[in-house]
């Protein structure tokens, strides 16, 4: 009778840990998340006011079926800093969500956007092996 009582008494008190544990991921993962997305964006953004990253975007930008008209207005540098402040922005404001849920969540959107923006670089850029060749 005492080794029945002893394993409920372990298994309860493993349980709890299980629970304990379990809690503590779950309270942590948001944040993980949220200020992973934050870094990730963010450090994107600044390397936009790079010389690198200006050259390097410049044939996705050029060849973009959404953006290829702002080289007519911008130059390669000036574009690629507007999208650094942009990003930078974005990043902030997702940032904010302890501060304001509201400001966060359009943040958010604002990054959904910017991602598909960026997938549609997949059906523009040349060479690309989803793009049918003829």
């Amino acid at each position: 009778m005492t080794s029945t009582m002893e394993r409920n008494r372990t298994t309860v008190a493993t349980r709890a840990v299980t629970i304990g544990q379990s809690s503590a991921v779950q309270v942590a993962a948001p944040y993980l998340l949220r200020y992973g997305l934050v870094l990730v964006i963010a450090w994107i953004g600044f390397m936009k006011f790079t010389a690198y990253e200006a050259a390097g975007i410049h044939p996705l930008v050029a060849n973009s079926l959404l953006m290829s008209w702002v080289y007519a207005i911008f130059s390669e540098r000036a574009f690629s800093a507007l999208l650094g402040i942009v990003e930078v922005v974005v990043a902030t404001m997702i940032a904010l969500r302890p501060v304001s849920a509201k400001v966060s969540a359009i943040g958010s959107g604002l990054a959904a956007v910017m991602f598909l923006t960026t997938l549609t670089f997949i059906l523009s850029t040349h060479k690309c092996p989803l793009k049918p060749t003829r």
